[in-house]
């Protein structure tokens, strides 16, 4: 297999590209800690053209067998000379020796796709891909995040993984990593996101995903990454789910049929009932249904528009939350007064902070999240900062230097 050096690979992925400018590189991740088991439908790919050259992405399990990646990891364009995408192999942490290791599953080409508009004239638009799987994973899929995102997700957290470099001009590529960052920026196709300092996307990274946890508490893909603009790893851009759900469940809705999975798409007769269905008309609208704007039912400023409305199954991201309720630490501003706080490893929540032990019921003011200090029960033990907590924020801030990048990675 050929060898590709960093400074090779950054021309080759730079070719033919009239408006990136010249430091747009493909992802990897740095600032993550290895992971410990917590995302097995994250998955390393690996890609072989037809003149040999291969090459090293990252791709998530969506339903049990629709994985979604970065369109141009399975463009040929990549390598010198090539015309056609001839293996894709799906495998994890640990590289296979050989194609008849069972930690590596082979993908027929014929089962991948790229979004139609991808071009390799400009590689910052219409960043995305799907491949099937041979046969249905024992793995959970983590669902598409089909919820339109705004202005109002500018600061949400989030959980960013891949498989790429931890640092630029490192090969430490084939690890799973995670760490979590906030969205910096929404626009028409992508998701800005790093910390411009030591965490963002790296060599490796590309088509892996970035994570939005909701309400409900599922988490769900709401990006793809697709580059990153300097040559630090401390920066990305991520593609927009929510921007391709036609792509997403056309490509499902060809290569397998509508699942009892979240996918976008109804199936009757699942056992739990799909929750997809309940997107459709009924006089209805309700929480069951994943993404509102899908739901006829349901008034359209229900979603991140701009427009706040209080009246919705679920609460609009348009409105900041009021004191009690569940809020994000760095997104919306709670009421004047009140903070985003709550317990070590519990859910935050508005809350005003306490001053003093004797202005809780329970006679204990202890150390909470963001800062804050907040009234603890009457009974139980607390975890608090210094003590031993079982959140698992330590971890990532004390590994806090790996970052994942948009590139998919050669060797």
């Amino acid at each position: 297999m050929p060898t590709w050096s960093r400074a090779a690979l950054l021309v080759l992925l730079a070719c033919g590209s009239a408006s990136a400018p010249p430091s747009s590189q493909r992802e990897g991740l740095r600032g993550g800690a290895t992971d410990d088991g917590g995302f097995p439908q994250v998955f390393m790919v690996r890609m072989r053209f037809d003149t040999g050259d291969q090459f090293v992405c990252s791709a998530t399990l969506v339903t049990s067998r629709t994985l979604v990646t970065a369109a141009h990891c399975f463009d040929f364009h990549a390598a010198p000379n090539a015309t056609a995408l001839t293996d894709v192999w799906v495998q994890d942490d640990v590289f296979a020796p050989d194609a008849a290791s069972p930690r590596r599953l082979r993908i027929d080409p014929a089962h991948t796709r790229i979004h139609p508009q991808w071009n390799v004239s400009d590689r910052l638009s219409f960043d995305l891909a799907a491949a099937l799987m041979p046969s249905p994973s024992t793995v959970t899929p983590s669902p598409p995040s089909l919820r339109t995102l705004g202005a109002g997700d500018v600061g949400a957290p989030l959980t960013v993984v891949g498989f790429g470099i931890t640092a630029a001009g490192n090969t430490d590529y084939g690890v799973r990593r995670v760490t979590t960052l906030p969205i910096t920026s929404v626009s028409a196709q992508h998701l800005g996101l790093g910390d411009g300092a030591s965490h963002g996307l790296c060599n490796g990274d590309s088509g892996g995903p970035s994570f939005l946890t909701g309400r409900d508490g599922i988490r769900r893909v709401a990006g793809v990454h697709s580059y990153d603009s300097s040559l630090q790893c401390n920066d990305g851009l991520d593609s927009r789910v929510d921007v391709f759900e036609d792509f997403l469940t056309g490509f499902i809705s060809d290569e397998e049929g509508a699942t009892c999975f979240e996918d976008g798409l109804c199936r009757q007769g699942c056992s739990p009932a799909d929750v997809d269905c309940a997107c459709l008309p009924d006089g209805v609208c309700t929480a069951a249904c994943p993404n509102l704007l899908t739901d006829p039912d349901c008034p359209a400023d229900c979603a991140a528009n701009g427009v706040c409305l209080r009246d919705c199954p679920v609460p609009d991201p348009d409105c900041p939350p009021q004191v009690g309720e569940a809020c994000v630490i760095g997104g919306v501003t709670c009421p004047s007064g009140t903070v985003c706080t709550g317990l070590e490893g519990q859910p935050t929540t508005c809350t005003v902070p306490c001053a003093a032990a004797s202005s809780c019921t329970s006679g204990r003011c202890v150390p909470g999240q963001n800062g804050a200090t907040v009234c603890a029960p009457s009974d139980g033990p607390v975890d608090v900062k210094g003590s031993c907590s079982t959140s698992g924020a330590g971890p990532l801030l004390a590994l806090a230097g790996w970052v994942a990048h948009r590139r998919r990675r050669g060797w």
